[in-house]
């Protein structure tokens, strides 16, 4: 049912009983924002608490679901503010499915991997954690992963993130659209980054046209996402792609946009001819993959490529049944090709005021 709202609010499922049903989402849609309006209005009017803290607050956020590419930009700004000398600390609110309810979430899991010397606090009540966090670590700044809603926290400065490839959908709000907020609420923001800029290159003049009268004083910045290296996940034991070249594999993900990820499989010259591409923050079960396995198997493939989101829950199973099998993770980094520069000098004017 999750997979086909989804298909429903973006696009993908047409036909007399879709079109129905995507009226229906539409009133949803409208009631919804009707509230987020309310809301919005009873914390600029100081009727509903903003709480400041005593340390600065950086937020990085979008205004749709996921898939915008938040994680490698929150860890190449944590890296950033940790090499100018300064006590960070990343509060991220976390998905766990029911299963997997006494284990970390993927995003904490990959950041607290690459960050080992910075303090990843987990949890919705993301105030409570930033006063825990100020009092046990003495910090100087919290970086507040997916942060754009959390209109309860006062931020320093608002960083938004915007897929080159799916900007705002078909800018309906949820559940008819893969909006949160009404666009106008990107007025809020000080910095804009479009990530996937390659992979969306068309869009790019689009976007800009469209936040450039919501923000005129905001910085614009551009960025790609682009393959680092391959790695088994057993052993983390780098492997050389060029030695793979036009190898046919088998891509499995649940993340929000398995078409950049299988995109940049293409571009290290592998060749994906199976794909199983699950939900969002999908808990796989060792049937799963099972399943997956034999459908390689009848494809004489041999190698299942992942990415380091699904990492964590891939590794929580039982792999002894893999009887040759490899998968191996994708590791990708965030590179800016506009506004690098601006961007960098907004993060340490906050920093120094």
């Amino acid at each position: 049912m999750q997979e086909y709202l989804y298909n429903l609010a973006t696009d993908k499922k047409s036909g007399i009983f879709a079109g129905i049903l995507k009226c229906f989402l539409l009133l949803l849609s409208l009631l919804y924002g009707l509230i987020i309006r309310i809301l919005l209005i009873c914390y600029r009017s100081n009727i509903l608490k903003i709480t400041r803290l005593d340390c600065k607050v950086i937020s990085v956020g979008n205004i749709t679901l996921g898939g915008t590419g938040k994680t490698p930009l929150i860890e190449l700004i944590a890296e950033f503010l940790v090499n100018k000398g300064l006590k960070i600390a990343i509060l991220t609110r976390g998905y766990k499915s029911e299963q997997a309810k006494d284990k970390k979430p993927d995003e904490a899991t990959m950041l607290s991997a690459k960050l080992p010397q910075v303090p990843i606090l987990v949890g919705r009540n993301r105030i409570e954690n930033a006063k825990k966090a100020m009092k046990d670590y003495k910090l100087d700044l919290i970086l507040l992963d997916d942060g754009f809603q959390h209109w309860r926290l006062h931020r320093d400065l608002d960083i938004v993130a915007i897929d080159a490839t799916n900007p705002f959908g078909n800018r309906n709000m949820l559940p008819r659209g893969i909006l949160r907020e009404p666009l106008s609420s990107l007025k809020r923001a000080d910095i804009f980054v479009i990530t996937k800029a390659d992979f969306g290159e068309a869009n790019l003049d689009r976007i800009e046209s469209l936040i450039k009268p919501i923000k005129p004083n905001a910085a614009v910045a551009q960025s790609t996402h682009s393959p680092i290296f391959l790695y088994r996940i057993e052993n983390n034991k780098v492997i050389d792609a060029s030695l793979m070249r036009d190898k046919n594999v088998c891509l499995l993900a649940s993340i929000g946009d398995p078409a950049t990820f299988e995109a940049m499989i293409s571009k290290q010259g592998l060749k994906p001819l199976l794909k199983f591409y699950f939900l969002d923050h999908y808990q796989y079960r060792e049937s799963d993959l099972k399943k997956v396995i034999d459908f390689c198997k009848a494809q004489k493939i041999n190698t299942i490529i992942t990415t380091e989101k699904d990492l964590p829950r891939l590794k929580s199973l039982k792999l002894d049944f893999l009887n040759g099998f490899s998968i191996l993770a994708l590791r990708i980094g965030i590179k800016f090709t506009r506004n690098e520069k601006i961007f960098f000098e907004r993060l340490l004017s906050v920093c120094n005021r």
